[in-house]
């Protein structure tokens, strides 16, 4: 019984406290905010800011370890 109410509540409340990730039709990741009354398509990693988007952005410029 404990599962079957923790596995329903999980359900639930899943979709407004998650972000579903798809990929649009180019073939770039969107993250889709279904929290609302209507969903929200975010083009960047949702929670992020510019600054920390920039710096994954520029050490996946840098070679990899195995590569040094």
């Amino acid at each position: 019984k404990l599962a079957e109410a923790t596995c329903k509540r999980i359900t639930e409340k899943a979709p407004a406290k998650a972000y579903e990730v798809v990929l649009n039709e180019k073939g770039k990741v969107i993250w889709i905010d279904n929290s609302g009354p209507e969903p929200v398509i975010i083009n960047h990693e949702p929670d992020t800011g510019f600054w920390r988007r920039f710096k994954v952005g520029f050490m996946r410029i840098l070679p990899i370890k195995s590569q040094l």
